[in-house]
């Protein structure tokens, strides 16, 4: 979730001759202007936001058009100032992380003398464009459903489900996965997926538990797979905001000869009373292979704090939690850091503690947004002694105008602890990680 090569702008360039309407062909309606769509805006617009805002793509306003991006000026100027957008918000100040989309101080300057002069297109003459990297592809020598369309509605009324479902990747050798891509079926009830691999010696034990129960798929209680020591061997996940997703360079993860994979995915079904919201899904899960050993093995584990102690009200209750590296980190390295809290969160940070007491900051989301859940790959990855301890902050707001709503009503604010239900809460930072 791609290294994007800075595009340096001259702003010297603005002295350069005015770019008028005459100049593009058409006749001159108005004073000369000094910025131009097509020269200074265009590539800021292709580096850090029209892989998103295009004809068909997961944002809700397309301008990868001239044309449309001059009708969206001022509000696009707007969430670019209000740092809304692009949706990439681990502070800078925290640490470095690659494919940092955000419009430097300049460039957002840049952008606001854009719409301050009545957005200009320019002369299509001068054009430029940036230089983007190669998107990331998942070679999908793998791809698997989860067997048929899924009719959320069968399962029990609450507004909160998990479903598991087994899949075969029909793999007769160990392999390796170093990227993947989670499809999902239906993202307007589709809350979260993690897939995670079945040892062969457990085999058996998923195959009964799919059996016992009707339709694709068997329920998960508590939103674990019903299976012992299984969760801690994920391989793939999504989240809202996720795109597909390649491990660091010279990692993968491990799949082995005989092995399922086991599906949750926590539905919420909030979305049901909403016109044209379908109740099927199908999602469906890509995995690229490789040979095994021809990598480095990576895990995927989280830190997390899990009892929370929310009280109604509170604007904002933070918590703490810590723990020592040395249990499942020891000597790790470090290379991508994901927050994961639900809706009543607004900023999660993990730091690496020293032995000496020194703190480093790892990940700090400090505008927590659910709908932008994404992975953030460290610049510098971050090595993990057997003597430091790893410590999570999460921070709620629990106050009346922060509820959600459901049926058309704003709930009350309440008592909120640990929980799989979109309303209830949980503070976690997965990592990805080699030992």
């Amino acid at each position: 979730m791609r290294a994007l090569p800075a595009f340096i702008l001259c702003l010297a360039a603005c002295g350069a001759p005015s770019t008028t309407a005459s100049d593009a062909g058409v006749p001159d309606s108005g004073p000369a202007t000094v910025t131009s769509y097509y020269r200074d805006i265009q590539p800021l617009f292709e580096r850090s936001c029209t892989s998103c805002h295009k004809a068909g793509g997961i944002a809700p306003l397309a301008f990868d058009m001239p044309e449309a991006a001059q009708g969206l000026a001022s509000p696009i100027l707007i969430a670019i100032e209000s740092k809304r957008m692009p949706p990439f918000y681990a502070s800078a100040d925290c640490n470095s992380y690659q494919h940092d989309p955000r419009l430097s101080a300049s460039e957002t300057a840049l952008v606001k003398a854009w719409v301050e002069e009545g957005a200009p297109l320019g002369n299509l003459a001068d054009a430029r464009h940036a230089e983007l990297p190669l998107a990331i592809v998942v070679r999908p020598d793998v791809t698997m459903s989860i067997g048929a369309d899924f009719d959320a509605r069968t399962m029990d009324g609450s507004l909160d489900n998990y479903r598991c479902f087994a899949l075969d990747p029909k793999t007769t050798t160990d392999v390796m996965v170093p990227a993947y891509e989670v499809l999902p079926g239906n993202v307007a009830l589709v809350h979260h997926v993690l897939a995670y691999t079945v040892a062969p010696a457990q085999v058996a034990e998923l195959e009964k538990l799919d059996a016992a129960a009707p339709g694709p798929g068997y329920p998960c209680k508590q939103g674990g797979v019903g299976i012992s020591g299984t969760i801690q061997n994920q391989i793939a996940g999504w989240v809202p905001g996720a795109m597909p997703t390649r491990l660091p360079i010279g990692t993968a993860l491990k799949l082995p000869a005989g092995s399922r994979i086991v599906i949750q995915i926590h539905y919420n079904l909030n979305a049901l009373g909403h016109a044209g919201v379908s109740p099927l899904d199908q999602t469906k899960l890509a995995l690229e292979l490789a040979p095994t050993n021809a990598l480095n093995t990576a895990r995927i584990l989280p830190m997390l704090k899990h009892n929370l102690d929310i009280k109604a009200f509170e604007p904002q209750s933070v918590q703490v939690g810590e723990l020592p590296a040395g249990l499942l980190y020891a000597d790790a390295t470090v290379y991508s850091v994901m927050g994961h809290m639900h809706q009543l969160g607004t900023r999660v940070k993990l730091e690496r503690i020293a032995a000496d007491g020194t703190a480093q900051c790892m990940l700090d989301v400090q505008n927590w947004d659910f709908n932008w859940q994404r992975t953030y790959e460290l610049t510098t990855p971050v090595k993990l002694a057997k003597t430091d301890k790893l410590r999570i902050t999460c921070t709620y707001d629990n106050s009346p105008p922060n509820q959600p709503v459901i049926n058309g009503v704003q709930q009350m604010p309440r008592d909120v602890t640990w929980g799989e239900s979109s309303f209830d809460e949980m503070c976690m930072t997965y990592m990805t990680f080699t030992q």
